[in-house]
């Protein structure tokens, strides 16, 4: 039984609640099944937690436009080919491995954070910091371009939905 959860599972993920929490959701099934049926069972479970995988989805990543930006911070290690992703998925799975890493960077970001959890906030809270930075920057830039094209103040109503999502 495979889980396909994802790095921001174990790690979260900038800019994406409901994606972050929903994979942490998805990392503790597995290990909820693992512990549960692991065993006895015969049922062997996997968690697999990748970081990007280059998808559709993740193809016009942008973080400063905010279009897909976690995905595109969280690419900051390399967008893996799908093909190498899912050699890597069946390696795990082949060898009976219940955390499944496509990125090998994953598991050192997880020990880090594991032996120093105050230190590892302070890195994602000033990543989170830069991130917020650049895509107010972007919306400025955005708001200006499109109050000099249209007359209308679109861009101004943009910055005041991420000023209240702050």
């Amino acid at each position: 039984f495979v889980v396909i959860a994802s790095a921001a599972g174990l790690l979260t993920q900038h800019g994406a609640f409901p994606y972050a929490v929903s994979k942490a959701a998805a990392v503790a099934v597995a290990r909820w099944l693992a512990v549960t049926y692991g065993r006895e069972s015969g049922i062997r479970i996997s968690c697999v937690c990748p970081q990007v995988v280059q998808t559709a989805m993740t193809a016009n990543a942008d973080p400063a436009r905010q279009v897909h930006a976690a995905s595109a911070l969280a690419g900051a290690d390399g967008a893996l080919h799908a093909d190498v992703a899912a050699e890597r998925i069946l390696e795990g799975v082949r060898e009976g491995r219940f955390m499944i890493y496509t990125h090998p960077s994953v598991p050192k970001y997880v020990d880090k954070m594991t032996k120093d959890p105050e230190g590892w906030l302070k890195v994602m809270q000033g990543l989170q910091v830069r991130f917020s930075a650049q895509a107010e920057r972007h919306q400025e830039d955005a708001a200006s371009v499109d109050q000099k094209t249209t007359g209308f103040g679109r861009g101004v109503q943009t910055a005041n939905v991420a000023t209240r999502l702050r």
